[in-house]
């Protein structure tokens, strides 16, 4: 053999390894797109609490604690989530004899934004402040609460809150900071909350500033009402990110399936993505290509009334509706055999669930009695009217997802009389909607998490009252959308903040589930079964199943084969 012919050998042999080594090794993903059915109304961590916005801001910020997957408190930027046990949190007493409690809170050190700035005292003085300022006087369960903040150095502040809360304090420090060497001067340029809220602020003119995230992403572009692109942060100090870039791409709900199947994006994360039913079939034939789990979710899926309407203000009015509701059915369509219907607020597994509590069944006939008690006959045309010429005729505001199971309680209604006109909107003005209260009823989903305290949804001070002052809402982390006001109601949250111990808190448990559905100020459908479907060589994605979702956890995520 001449020079050329063992030259060619050697190259063949030689190539040939590296090909086998290459087959062997395992192949890396490096982007990974990401499909979700709604866009976020805005990534400004003080604005809405839409569900789509708190899922994206868990790739690129972090609040102070939260939870994990087996619901247990964590910090996220403290060094340790404050108790009376380990004396952060002390009850003081000022000079009139009231009490309140100061709370002092420890930054871990090297954070930083995606700047590289430090994140510091001074952001969590600036943030506190500035929540606390907007909610005065509005007797918010959240943080009005906050009387004062204060730095003592550059990584510990001192929060003072307004009274003793056993129960509910600890949802005033799960917050994300913000960047108090960006938005401050802005801030302060404003004339009013909604110029800085709509107009001014970075978040709203260049999301894409580095500096306004924290997390193991930030973003790169953002396309509004179709696209999210991040890219590692690279001043992230904990466990170095995989992906070298993640899309966030909206899909509509119509849509969703089908363009998963022809490989338009990646993954299809539980929490916006496809129901139950629609993963249980691809599990039937997809399960080669698809990583298919399933997680049961403490988000609730529930028609809201709104209680200033004369006609569902009147409780058996409501119950004659929640009679004439076949949850099960709608369930089972949206769900499958995973389905677990809803009674309370409550979820099955929760401190203080009581499943002894009075079940609702859908009985038509007995709805139709309670109609006709309360003076509204079957008419002409179908739907019920009674002697004032008051028809029960309702609109029903659902967002792009929930408006196919709005069309399902439609048709339910319509069997009995009852008349109902959708109204499918984007979450933006989803959210403008339920604050203004220009609806009759409200379809969608709420996240209950770990040890939430009723206040947030059901309280009168909670209640979304628009026009106050240049607050314009004092809507702002408060849920009670439906502007139902109950006494007994407003004195068991209270019992519940106050309560010091489990045993206490579960004999107030079970009065609110009894009272929740005496007067049903809401109708609980079903709890959701969140579906993921991750490509084969996806790993590390964590299902919570509540309010921290899996992608605050994203920096563990690989893309691996």
């Amino acid at each position: 053999m001449g020079k050329l012919g063992t030259l060619l050998t050697v190259t063949l042999g030689l190539l040939a390894i590296v090909m086998q080594d290459a087959m062997a090794a395992p192949q890396q993903h490096d982007e990974l797109v990401i499909g979700i059915n709604e866009h976020p109304p805005t990534l400004m961590p003080l604005k809405e609490p839409a569900w789509v916005s708190n899922y994206l801001l868990g790739f690129i910020s972090r609040p102070v604690s939260g939870w994990d997957s087996r619901d247990s408190e964590i910090c996220f930027l403290c060094t340790e989530i404050p108790t009376f046990e380990n004396q952060r949190e002390r009850i003081i007493t000022r000079p009139d004899g009231s009490k309140g409690v100061e709370v002092r809170i420890t930054l871990k050190d090297n954070l930083f934004w995606g700047d590289g700035e430090p994140i510091t005292a001074k952001d969590a003085e600036f943030t506190f402040k500035l929540r606390a300022q907007w909610n005065a006087g509005l007797k918010s369960p959240a943080f009005a609460a906050v009387e004062s903040v204060k730095a003592l150095d550059e990584r510990t502040f001192v929060l003072t809150l307004d009274k003793v809360r056993f129960g509910n304090e600890a949802w005033l420090w799960k917050a994300f900071l913000l960047p108090h060497h960006i938005e401050a001067a802005l801030l302060e340029k404003a004339k009013t909350r909604a110029e800085y809220e709509n107009v001014l602020s970075t978040y709203i003119t260049a999301p894409n500033t580095p500096g306004l995230w924290n997390g193991p992403y930030i973003v790169a572009e953002a396309n509004v009402g179709e696209s999210l692109t991040l890219k590692p942060n690279p001043y992230w100090q904990g466990e170095k990110p995989h992906f070298k870039k993640i899309i966030l791409k909206f899909v509509r709900p119509d849509q969703y399936v089908t363009k998963l199947l022809a490989g338009d994006f990646d993954y299809a994360p539980g929490e916006l993505g496809m129901s139950a039913i629609e993963g249980l079939n691809l599990l039937k034939t997809k399960a080669d290509v698809l990583d298919i789990k399933f997680k049961q979710s403490s988000r609730v899926f529930f028609l809201l009334p709104n209680h200033t309407n004369p006609i569902l203000s009147r409780v058996p009015l409501r119950k004659a509706l929640m009679l004439s509701l076949d949850r099960e059915d709608i369930a089972n369509k949206l769900l499958g055999d995973k389905q677990t219907v809803a009674d309370t607020m409550i979820a099955p597994g929760m401190p203080g669930y009581d499943p002894s509590v009075f079940r609702y069944h859908y009985d038509p006939a007995a709805a139709a009695v309670l109609f006709d008690q309360e003076g509204f006959k079957l008419g002409a045309d179908g739907v019920r009217i009674n002697a004032a010429g008051q028809r029960l005729s309702f609109d029903m505001v659902a967002t792009l997802m929930t408006a196919a199971s709005a069309e399902m309680v439609k048709q339910q209604w319509a069997k009995v009389g009852v008349e109902i006109k959708v109204r499918p909107v984007e979450v933006k003005a989803f959210f403008e909607t339920v604050k203004s209260g220009e609806f009759a009823f409200i379809l969608y989903n709420h996240v209950i998490s770990p040890g939430a305290i009723p206040a947030w949804f059901l309280s009168t001070e909670a209640m979304a009252r628009p026009g106050a002052g240049d607050q314009n809402s004092n809507a702002f982390w408060l849920y009670n959308y439906s502007r139902y006001s109950n006494p007994e109601m407003d004195a068991l949250t209270l019992k519940l903040e106050e309560a010091k111990t489990p045993d206490e808190r579960i004999i107030i448990w079970r009065r609110f589930q009894q009272l929740y559905v005496a007067q049903l100020p809401g109708f609980p459908i079903m709890w959701n079964m969140e579906c993921y479907a991750m490509p084969n060589w996806l790993t590390g994605v964590e299902p919570t199943g509540h309010t921290v979702p899996s992608s605050y956890h994203a920096e563990l995520w690989r893309g691996d084969l």
